[in-house]
């Protein structure tokens, strides 16, 4: 009977010894800060839009790492915003509809740190005329001075944006990848200065008002 029980707890110690090990760098958490750090470090950035949700959300990749997710939606009527938050549910940021400045824009979004300080602003302003119908879009800092703009941006199947700072250098290219969900692929070029988050947040703003005017032009047919 001893014999027995020593066996049965031998056994018990060889299984115990053999069980894997947990991977201390899959559960531990990156904190808001290292979040932000890797995203400010990366040359491309991608967002996937989610194909069923409440409410719009994108996950954000630096490469082929998640790094986030944003959800909300940008709507005039609804005063919803943009919550962009690590993999652990931490804030980093957030966007939110103001005001606009004087006739020049159709829509204004102020953007906000993980700490709820205004750090910028990203204007909507649309453009139509005889020749072109679109929209163009504007950074400002936090004390309102103007640091890029996008070139006119015209919608289509495979849509691409450039950013482009005072000095009219290119400094950012968004470009809209063939898939069954809206996906985008934010390249950074060198001289960048616009936050990657307000880049994120321009792709998710654009990819809202082209989602509207799809919806608006189906309901016309």
């Amino acid at each position: 009977m001893i014999k027995k029980f020593i066996l049965i707890g031998m056994i018990i110690i060889t299984l115990s010894s053999c069980a894997p090990v947990e991977n201390k760098a899959n559960t531990e958490k990156i904190s808001a800060s290292d979040t932000l750090e890797l995203l400010e470090s990366s040359s491309e950035i991608k967002i996937d839009k989610a194909l069923i949700s409440f409410k719009a959300s994108y996950n954000v990749s630096c490469g082929d790492k998640k790094i986030g997710t944003i959800t909300g939606k940008y709507a005039n009527i609804t005063g919803d915003k943009f919550t962009f938050k690590n993999v652990d549910g931490e804030i980093l940021s957030s966007e939110k509809q103001i005001k606009r400045w004087g006739v020049k824009f159709n829509r204004l979004a102020e953007i906000y740190d993980k700490d709820d300080n205004i750090v910028g602003y990203i204007g909507e302003e649309k453009i139509q005329d005889f020749f072109k119908y679109g929209y163009r879009f504007h950074f400002y800092d936090k004390d309102k001075n103007e640091i890029a703009y996008t070139k006119d941006i015209l919608f289509s199947l495979l849509s691409k944006y450039e950013v482009c700072n005072l000095e009219d250098k290119l400094i950012c290219t968004i470009d809209a990848q063939f898939s069954i969900n809206n996906q985008y692929k934010i390249s950074i070029e060198e001289g960048n200065h616009i936050p990657k988050d307000q880049l994120i947040y321009f792709t998710c703003i654009v990819d809202s008002i082209k989602t509207s005017d799809d919806e608006k032009a189906k309901k016309k047919n």
